[in-house]
C-alpha cells in the first residue's frame, strides 16, 4: 500500500503561510519576472478569486478586468523551497520511507508500519508485476479491515500540516498512481479500497489527458475514468494512439514503479522577504512570532526541541545583520522562545530598513538532568536568562554577569562572562577555598583617598575619612606592575602599616596618589 500526500495549489499556498489573512480575499500566482505583469499568466488563485471568474490561464490583464480588487503576486521559489522541506520533514516523521515526487507531492511507503492491531506486510524482494499485484492486493484486502486506524493516521498528517499553515489531502491506494489520483480527489482523506468504484466516480479530467485526447473523448460522450477504462486498452489505443494507451498505464494496478527514497535535512528555518521594507519593531515582531509557532511546531513533530536560534536580517544598506541566542533549557515553548528575541529587539538600533527575514532553530535531544540529594538547579533557567538580558540592555553587556579573573596578577582584574547553563564545570582542587591562617583583608569598595606624610620614605602620617593619626609601624612597600607592553601597562606599590590605636590597614601608591585600600580583620 501507498500513500500520497498532496498540497493543492501548491505555489499559492507557500505564498500565503506567513500571510493567512489573504486567504479570504482574490489573489492570483504568476509567473513574472518584473513587477508590472503584463504579460504573465495566471497560475493558481484563491476560491475568493475564482468565485470572481478568473481561473488559471488567463493574462493578468484579463483576469484585472473580471476582478478589479484582485492582487497579484509573483511566484517565489524560496517560499516553494521552504514548503517543499515542510511537507517532506512532516511526512518523514510519520514514516521513514517517502519520496519528494514533484512540488507539492510525496508519496509514502506504507510497508512495516504498524495501524491499531496490524502490520503493513514487507514486499517480496524479488518479484515480476504479477506477483506484487498478488501483494498489493493482499495487502488493501488486510487494509479493508482496518481501514479506521489507516484513515487515522492519514488525518493526523493533514492535521500537522494544518498547523503549520498549508491545506492538503491524503490519497491511499495500492499502487503510488492510484494514491496519487485519489490524493487529487476533492477529499481530505480518501482511501481506495475498491478500484472500480472508485474510478466510476473519478472524473476523466484527472486522469490528465492531452487537450486533443480529451476533446475526442468529451464529444464521445464519456465523463469519468470508469466509462473510459471499459472501451478497452486496444480498442482506445487504436484510434487514439500512444498518448491514449499512456492514460491505461496510470491508472493501473498491476504496475508499481519503486520510489526514490530520501532523507528530509536537518534544517529548520523560515525566511521571508519584505515588499514594504520594515523601519519599526512591530510589524518585524509580529512575524517572528508566527516563524516561532512554526519552528516549535516542526520540530515538535520530530520528537525534539530548540536548542539555539540564529536570527538573520538583511538591511537596505547590504550589510547582514546575525545574532545566535543559545537557549538555556532547551524548549520548544513558543512564549519562551518569542520572548528572548523580543528582549533583544527592543533595543536594537540598525542603521537601514529591514528588505529580509530568516529565522533557523537548531534542534536538540529533549534531556532530563538528575541531581543529588543536596544539589539544587534554577527552576526557570531561561526566565532567568531573559532576566540578565534585559539587565544587560539597561546598564550594558559589562556590567551583567559572572565575574572571570584574568590572568594577570593585577588586583581586581576580571572580566564579565554570560553565565553558561551546560553541565557544571569539573572541579579544580587547586581553586578550592582553604582555610587560611592569619588576617583577612576587608577591601573597601571603592578604594578612600588618603594624605599621607613620608619620613625618609616610608610612611609615618596618614589622615582620611575614616581614619587620622601617626603610622607606628609600616612593612613594605611590595612593588608590582605587568602590561607593560601596551598601553594598559600598570604599576603600584602597597603598604601595611599600623596606628598608634593597634588597627592594621592596606596603603596603596600609584603614580604618587594615595589610596586607603582595605583594613585587616
Amino acid at each position: 500500500m501507498f500513500a500520497v500526500l498532496c498540497v493543492p495549489n501548491f505555489a499559492l499556498q507557500a505564498l500565503l503561510r506567513h500571510e493567512p489573512e489573504l486567504r479570504e480575499r482574490p489573489l492570483a500566482v504568476v509567473e513574472a519576472n518584473d513587477s508590472n505583469f503584463a504579460k504573465a499568466l495566471i497560475l493558481e488563485c484563491t476560491r475568493a478569486a475564482e468565485a470572481t471568474g478568473v481561473s488559471p490561464g488567463l493574462t493578468a490583464p484579463q483576469a484585472q478586468a473580471r476582478c478589479c480588487e484582485l492582487v497579484l503576486k509573483s511566484r517565489s521559489p524560496a517560499a516553494e523551497q521552504s514548503a517543499t522541506e515542510i511537507l517532506v520533514q512532516t511526512a518523514y516523521a510519520f514514516s521513514p520511507n517517502i519520496e519528494n515526487t514533484i512540488p507539492g507531492v510525496c508519496t509514502i511507503d506504507l510497508r512495516g508500519l504498524s495501524f491499531g492491531d496490524s502490520e503493513m506486510p514487507e514486499a517480496p524482494e524479488e518479484a515480476d508485476n504479477q506477483k506484487a499485484f498478488d501483494f498489493f492486493q493482499s495487502s488493501a484486502t488486510r487494509c479493508l479491515i482496518d481501514a479506521k486506524p489507516l484513515t487515522e493516521w492519514a488525518t493526523a498528517i493533514v492535521t500537522a500540516l494544518q498547523q503549520l499553515g498549508f491545506e492538503s489531502q491524503v490519497g491511499i491506494a495500492a499502487t503510488p498512481s492510484l494514491a496519487l489520483l485519489a490524493a487529487r480527489a476533492d477529499k481530505p482523506v480518501l482511501l481506495v479500497e475498491r478500484t472500480e468504484d472508485f474510478f466510476r466516480s473519478l472524473l476523466f479530467a484527472a486522469l490528465e489527458p492531452t487537450p486533443e485526447v480529451f476533446d475526442i473523448v468529451k464529444r464521445w460522450g464519456i465523463h469519468t475514468a470508469g466509462a473510459f477504462l471499459a472501451l478497452g486498452k486496444e480498442a482506445v489505443s487504436e484510434r487514439l494512439g500512444a498518448e491514449a494507451l499512456e492514460l491505461f498505464h496510470r491508472t493501473s494496478t498491476q504496475t508499481i514503479r519503486p520510489l526514490n527514497i530520501v532523507v528530509p535535512t536537518d534544517t529548520f528555518e523560515e525566511q521571508m522577504n519584505f515588499e514594504a521594507h520594515i523601519e519599526t519593531i512591530e510589524p518585524l515582531l509580529f512575524i517572528l512570532r508566527r516563524f516561532v509557532e512554526q519552528l516549535s511546531t516542526r520540530i515538535t513533530l520530530t520528537y525534539r526541541v530548540v536548542g539555539e536560534l540564529t536570527l538573520t536580517m538583511t538591511l537596505e544598506s547590504g550589510a547582514p545583520y546575525e545574532r545566535k541566542f543559545n537557549v538555556p533549557a532547551p524548549t520548544a515553548n513558543v512564549e519562551t522562545l518569542f520572548r528572548m528575541l523580543h528582549t533583544h529587539l527592543e533595543n536594537l538600533r540598525t542603521d537601514a530598513p529591514i528588505l529580509s527575514l530568516r529565522l533557523t532553530a537548531t534542534p536538540v535531544r529533549a534531556q532530563g538532568q538528575q541531581f543529588g540529594l543536596f544539589e539544587s538547579a534554577l527552576r526557570d533557567p531561561n526566565h532567568f536568562h531573559e532576566t540578565l538580558a534585559r539587565l544587560a540592555a539597561l546598564l550594558g553587556t559589562d556590567r551583567v554577569g559572572t565575574p572571570i579573573a584574568e590572568t594577570t596578577h593585577r588586583p581586581d582584574a576580571f572580566q564579565m562572562k554570560t553565565p553558561e547553563f551546560g553541565n557544571a564545570p569539573p572541579r579544580n582542587p587547586k581553586l578550592e577555598t582553604r582555610n587560611a591562617s592569619g588576617l583577612c583583608l576587608r577591601r573597601f569598595r571603592s578604594p578612600v583617598h588618603a594624605d599621607v606624610e613620608l619620613r625618609e620614605g616610608r610612611p609615618q602620617f596618614i589622615s582620611t575619612l575614616l581614619i587620622s593619626g601617626r603610622i607606628k609601624r609600616a612593612r613594605g612597600p611590595w612593588c608590582m606592575s605587568g602590561t607593560w607592553w601596551d598601553e594598559r601597562r600598570w604599576s603600584r606599590q602597597e603598604w601595611d602599616v599600623e596606628t598608634e590605636k593597634g588597627e592594621l590597614y592596606r596603603l596603596r601608591n600609584v603614580n604618587g596618589d594615595w589610596l586607603l585600600e582595605g583594613v585587616y580583620d
